[in-house]
C-alpha cells in the first residue's frame, strides 16, 4: 500500500493505485543512489520515535521533553534486550529509497522494512554488488508475493511477504534474484516524500558531458587515484592494517558453473595471521606495482566461503624497483 504525508501529493498515491492497484505484486523501481538502504536501531512509543541510532554509529539521538539529545548506543542498553520472552523495545528498521518511473521522476519513495532477515538480505545484496564492482544505480523489478511459513521455535504459522529484486535487463532470465522476505506483522509500506530529484534535459546532459570531458583534460590537479595516496598517522585503525606479500590469479565458478577470473591478494595481519581475500581490479593493478613492506587497511566481508575486499586504503606503499 502507498501513503503520503503531504496532502498535495495525494494525486501521486491515486496514480500509484491506478497503475499498480492497492495490492501490487510487481513494481518497477529505480535506484538513484549507491547506498539506497539506511538501517537504524529505533524505539517507538505512543507519540512516535523516541530514540534512534544509525547502523555503524555509536552515538544516537533520544527525545527528552521534546528535545533531541545525544545518547550513546550500546548493546547493553536496557531497551535492546528482550525481557520475559518478549521482543526488545529497540528494533532494527530499514528504509529503502527509490524512484517509481511509471509514477513520477521527481519524487523519492520510501519503503519501510523491519525484521533481520529482510534487512540483512538487502544489505548483503548491495554490498555484494559493490564487491563485484557493479553499480547499484539503475532500474529493477520488485516482486511482492505472500508466503506462509512456520516458525521453528514455537510452531506458529504466519504469512510473510517475499520480495525479489531483479535488474530490469535481467528480467525473465535464469539469474538469481535477492529472495528477500518480510513478515506480515511488520508491514511493508511505501511512502512518498517531498524530496525533489534534479532532472536534466538532453541538451543540458550533452553540455555537462562535454564540460566534464574538458575538465578532465584541462584540470591536471584533479586526482582520480586519491584513494591510493597513503593515509596519515591518526587516520587509520591499527587493528585493520595488513601487510601485503603476494598477488595471484584465482578462478571462481558462479551458480551456473561459469568460470570467472579474479585476483587473490595474500596478506598478513598485525598478529602475524595469514589472510587471503579476493580484490577488485583497480586494487589488483595497484598492488602489482607494490613490493613487500606495503601496508594497507582492508574492509572485508565473507561471501561464497571466501573473503572479499569492499574497501581499502594504503598506510605505507612500497613500489617495486624496476631495473633500467
Amino acid at each position: 500500500m502507498a501513503k503520503t504525508k503531504d496532502e498535495q501529493m495525494d494525486l501521486l498515491v491515486k496514480k500509484f493505485d491506478k497503475v499498480y492497484g492497492e495490492k501490487p505484486t510487481k513494481l518497477k523501481i529505480r535506484f538513484f543512489d549507491e547506498s539506497p538502504l539506511l538501517v537504524k536501531n529505533v524505539r517507538y512509543n505512543q507519540s512516535g520515535i523516541v530514540c534512534y541510532c544509525i547502523e555503524g554509529q555509536t552515538v544516537g539521538k533520544e527525545k527528552v521533553k521534546n528535545l533531541w539529545k545525544d545518547k550513546e548506543c550500546l548493546p547493553s542498553c536496557e531497551y535492546a534486550s528482550a525481557k520475559d520472552g518478549q521482543k526488545p523495545s529497540c528494533i532494527q528498521e530499514g528504509t529503502l529509497k527509490f524512484l517509481l518511473p511509471e509514477i513520477s521522476l521527481d519524487r523519492v519513495w520510501l519503503m519501510k522494512v523491519r525484521g533481520i532477515t529482510i534487512i540483512n538480505k538487502l544489505s548483503n545484496y548491495i554490498e555484494t554488488q559493490k564487491v563485484l564492482g557493479n553499480s547499484i544505480k539503475g532500474d529493477f523489478y520488485m516482486y511482492l508475493t505472500k508466503e506462509k511459513q512456520t516458525r521453528k521455535s514455537d510452531g506458529k504459522t504466519f504469512t510473510n511477504y517475499t520480495i525479489d529484486i531483479l535488474k530490469l535487463d535481467d528480467d525473465n532470465t535464469d539469474n538469481k534474484a535477492t529472495g528477500i522476505t518480510s513478515s506480515q506483522e511488520q508491514k511493508t509500506t511505501i511512502k512518498n516524500e517531498k524530496e525533489p530529484v534534479k532532472t536534466e534535459s538532453k541538451k543540458e546532459t550533452k553540455k555537462s558531458k562535454k564540460h566534464e570531458e574538458k575538465q578532465k583534460v584541462v584540470d591536471i590537479s584533479s586526482k582520480e587515484d586519491e584513494k591510493f595516496e597513503p593515509l596519515k598517522e591518526g587516520e587509520y585503525d591499527f587493528d585493520k592494517c595488513y601487510a601485503f606479500y603476494s598477488l595471484e590469479p584465482i578462478t571462481i565458478k558462479n551458480k551456473d558453473g561459469k568460470e570467472l577470473q579474479y585476483s587473490l591478494g595474500n596478506f598478513c595481519d598485525m598478529k602475524d595471521n595469514n589472510v587471503s581475500a579476493i580484490i577488485r581490479d583497480d586494487l589488483a593493478k595497484e598492488l602489482e606495482q607494490c613490493d613487500l613492506g606495503t601496508i594497507l587497511t582492508l574492509d572485508m566481508i565473507e561471501r561464497l566461503e571466501k573473503n572479499w575486499v569492499t574497501d581499502f586504503k594504503f598506510v605505507q606503499k612500497c613500489i617495486k624497483k624496476v631495473a633500467a
